[in-house]
């Protein structure tokens, strides 16, 4: 009885490792190191030329639009924001959207007010995580209805675009 029950033992062992490790393979790979930088207060060179091919390809899409520096700020402020909150609570994606989880709000329209202080008629905002080229993730808002509408609104005539390590946003404005 002993030697059928180590037995049993040793095949059930066997199995559930066999399991843990074709689950361990399956999975995608973790995400590059982030790199945060705790006194950044402007982008890196890559970030800015990352965002500033990006505003060439939304340009390509919308020719109303123009490039504002004040927006370019805030909208890095804006990506900064949202990898410290997702580093904080250790990748919480609810941080990685419109709304603050925490305000219920959408802070990119104070982002906004703060470089028109009211002299907007509309305002947007898109948002991109990944590390992909400027082209990719281009192609990624334009796949995507509610954020290539953004790109391509005509009431949009400013833009301002910032990435922080994975994290792009961009914030339009009708001024």
């Amino acid at each position: 009885m002993k030697q059928v029950l180590s037995a049993f033992l040793v095949l059930w062992f066997l199995i559930s490792v066999s399991h843990a490790y074709d689950a361990a393979r399956r999975q995608p790979p973790p995400p590059p190191p982030r790199k945060l930088m705790e006194g950044a207060v402007v982008p890196s060179r890559e970030e800015r030329q990352k965002a500033r091919r990006l505003y060439q390809l939304a340009r390509q899409e919308n020719r109303q639009l123009r490039w504002d520096e004040c927006l370019a700020g805030q909208a890095f402020k804006r990506a900064k924001y949202i990898v410290y909150q997702m580093d904080k609570h250790l990748g919480d994606e609810r941080f990685f959207a419109h709304t603050d989880p925490r305000s219920e709000g959408n802070p990119a329209w104070s982002y906004v007010y703060t470089c028109y202080k009211g002299r907007e008629r509309c305002a947007g905002e898109n948002l991109a995580q990944g590390d992909n080229t400027a082209e990719i993730t281009h192609r990624n808002l334009m796949n995507s209805p509610t954020h290539r509408e953004n790109i391509k609104n005509i009431e949009y005539n400013r833009v301002g675009i910032a990435c922080y390590n994975y994290i792009c946003v961009e914030l339009f404005a009708g001024v």
